[in-house]
């Protein structure tokens, strides 16, 4: 249970929910408009509903282990590589890629809580891997910000490092 809710911090809280106080900086450095951050956004939605449809059916062929570490580590990449965007393009790519990721991990994470739990306990386990999401944005809240301002130039690029960082080391886990 504590393995899926680390996991779900990466997948939902990292990989969905942490771009939305980046985007001021980004809108600013690269010069997007509105319409293009709300495609940055439903760029990620797009990968996600994509994956998801695909994430539990890859769990019971693969194995729920092998899909839920490829995937967080796919998230991993991805919010990596936004770090380095230059354009919408390819910030847009990259937020499909990691929507992908984030529903490639989170489907068997949530699945895995059905298995693993008798009927009486399903709705504790789950609740307590939905937290994640919450986790994540707790420990967010005051980081990017603080590495927005101790970077001023670059502190989104810096942003997304830290957090695929972060989610690096909660795959390799």
């Amino acid at each position: 249970l504590v393995t899926g809710l680390i996991g779900v911090i990466g997948a939902l809280g990292f990989g969905r929910f942490a771009y939305t106080p980046i985007l001021p900086s980004m809108k600013e450095a690269l010069s997007l408009t509105y319409a293009q951050m709300g495609w940055i956004g439903t760029g990620n939605f797009i990968g996600y509903l994509f994956s998801s449809l695909m994430g539990g059916y890859l769990a019971t062929r693969i194995g729920p282990r092998k899909v839920i570490s490829i995937s967080l580590l796919w998230v991993a990449s991805s919010l990596t590589l936004t770090g380095f965007a230059d354009s919408f393009e390819f910030a847009l790519t990259m937020r499909i890629l990691t929507g992908i990721g984030s529903g490639g991990s989170n489907v068997p994470i949530m699945a895995l809580a059905s298995a693993w739990f008798a009927p009486q306990r399903r709705g504790m386990a789950t609740g307590i891997l939905v937290s994640g999401s919450s986790i994540a944005l707790l420990f967010l809240g005051p980081s990017i910000p603080l590495i927005l301002e101790s970077f001023p130039s670059i502190g989104w690029r810096v942003c997304w490092f830290f957090i695929g960082g972060l989610t690096f080391g909660i795959a390799l886990w």
